[in-house]
């Protein structure tokens, strides 16, 4: 369970260097395969549960910009 406070996978998944995670691409890229469609994900880590790192809203509207013209270059 990705948050819940307690899972038995956190330890294993820090052991493994695993600092993010991430559940909404996997249901764009099933869709994109069905269509028969290429798809891409962009994602942006904003948030650390293991250190208590986060990024302030003006860090997250900064990275957003970043990451939305990255996309329109690579279109």
């Amino acid at each position: 369970m990705f948050y819940h406070e307690h899972s038995q996978n956190e330890e294993a998944l820090l052991k493994l260097g695993v600092i993010a995670a991430e559940m909404e691409s996997a249901a764009l890229y099933l869709c994109a395969m069905r269509a028969s469609k290429q798809a891409l994900c962009l994602c942006t880590v904003v948030d650390n549960p293991h250190t208590g790192e986060h990024a302030s809203a003006e860090d997250r509207e900064r990275s957003l910009s970043d990451m939305l013209r990255l996309a329109l270059e690579m279109v």
